[in-house]
């Protein structure tokens, strides 16, 4: 874990994490009073208030883009970026509206596109793992198919203030989702077996142990995890995303099923189907790139990586121009 921040070092105070959890629910009891519409508005102005007032972080969401789209223009990046953090201001206000959120409200609000899909990873039998990224509201896509009755179960880390996660986990959990702590590996073995659904989200670091491979052309590390248990149970995976529409509408897109086919190599196959994922990845971002978690600095100098590079450099030498970080 990185050095706690000022801000963290605070909130650990009992006294202060008291009052935090009771301004928070407070916050969630006054935003279920809002209608929609006022409660989107509010959110919009969270999100330029952030963008506005963020400096550091805008600017490392700016210079992410820019990592990402070799030549795009100032101009195009800066909105990029403005709507990325309206986007995520929707996001966590609808998080805390999920008392409101009932079952009728999907056919109001989701369409649905390659349901089929589902269907089909489902009759195998052998449990589906949704390859989820931090685009368009990933956090309600849970919550859709919660509410629709299907069983899944999602993983999720420990924070840091452990009293604000368990009130943000106890809301994802009302709304029909079951959570797996990440060390517990087991469970989501055990759900799978028994053709349940498990959201996995693999657009982030993957640190030390991590899949070495490219990313919008440059090297990171990637998460083993989703191709390493497809591989381990045989579970069919199943590319999801919830993208915003511009009608305040969603449409939940369920792309084609994977199903790993095993080979001698385990490596070699985790490596493979990790960068299928990772294509996936890139594609579904640059259709909706105003809609990813930006703000997470996906190319920022990490030391595995690092340490990767050099030894790739020692063994036979450096990725092609471009491609090192």
């Amino acid at each position: 874990m990185s050095n706690p921040t000022l801000a963290y070092r605070i909130l650990s105070v009992e006294a202060v994490k008291k009052i935090a959890v009771a301004l928070l629910n407070g916050l969630i009891k006054f935003l279920n009073l809002l209608s929609e519409k006022n409660a989107f508005k509010m959110a919009e102005l969270m999100g330029l208030a952030f963008y506005f007032l963020g400096s550091k972080t805008r600017t490392a969401t700016i210079n992410s883009i820019k990592t990402a789209f070799a030549g795009i223009s100032d101009e195009k990046a800066r909105g990029i970026a403005r709507a990325a953090f309206i986007n995520q201001s929707k996001n966590l206000v609808e998080l805390m509206r999920y008392p409101s959120l009932k079952r009728r409200d999907i056919n109001r609000k989701i369409k649905f596109e390659g349901l089929e899909n589902l269907t089909s990873a489902l009759a195998r039998g052998k449990g589906v793992i949704l390859l989820v990224a931090h685009i368009g509201n990933w956090e309600l896509l849970g919550a859709v198919w919660g509410l629709l009755g299907h069983r899944v179960y999602s993983f999720f880390l420990d924070a840091r203030i452990d009293a604000i996660g368990k009130l943000l986990n106890d809301l994802r959990e009302s709304r029909g989702i079951k959570l797996i702590p990440r060390a517990e590996l087991k469970k989501s073995v055990q759900c799978l077996r028994e053709n349940a659904m498990l959201g996995v989200i693999a657009d982030q670091d993957g640190g030390e142990n991590g899949v070495y491979t490219k990313f919008f052309g440059r090297i990171v590390s990637a998460p083993r995890g989703p191709a390493a248990l497809a591989r381990n149970t045989g579970a069919t995976i199943l590319p999801n995303f919830l993208i915003r529409n511009s009608d305040g509408t969603y449409t939940m897109v369920m792309q084609k099923p994977i199903v790993f086919k095993k080979t001698s190599g385990k490596e070699a196959d985790i490596k493979n189907y990790t960068e299928r994922f990772l294509e996936i990845y890139e594609k579904i971002i640059g259709q909706y790139p105003d809609q990813w978690l930006w703000m997470y600095d996906r190319w920022k100098e990490r030391r595995h990586v690092t340490a990767f590079l050099k030894e790739f450099e020692a063994n036979s030498g450096w990725p092609e121009d471009g491609e090192k970080k």
